[in-house]
């Protein structure tokens, strides 16, 4: 089993390059843990990734992946999407997030 290191103590600010790299774990745990499909990140949604501040760190940034992921529910992220995301005045814990995207789901079956 291959393991990647990155170190977190430092705060995403100084840390952009690690950005895909979080990314791309964050992808996998929201696909465990929530059963979340997807298709990857496009990577000009990358890199607005990268440009962005986090001054909520990593706990921040793992939420805009997840919120991104219900948005585009198993299709590519797209820089759209993270705007979209990003542009949310109160982008909302997890569970408030997922009763959004439930109550969305429902009212396209209706």
């Amino acid at each position: 089993m291959a393991a990647t290191t990155f170190s977190l103590s430092a705060g995403l600010p100084k840390q952009h390059e690690d950005i895909s790299l979080l990314v791309k774990y964050f992808l996998d745990v929201h696909q465990r843990d929530h059963g979340l499909a997807h298709a990857g990140f496009e990577l000009d949604a990358i890199e607005l990734l990268r440009q962005q501040p986090w001054p909520g760190n990593v706990r921040e940034l793992a939420n805009v992946i997840l919120q991104a992921l219900l948005i585009a529910r198993g299709a590519t992220v797209t820089r759209t999407t993270i705007v979209r995301v990003l542009s949310r005045k109160d982008m909302g814990s997890f569970p408030r997030t997922m009763s959004k995207h439930i109550a969305e789901v429902l009212a396209q079956c209706h």
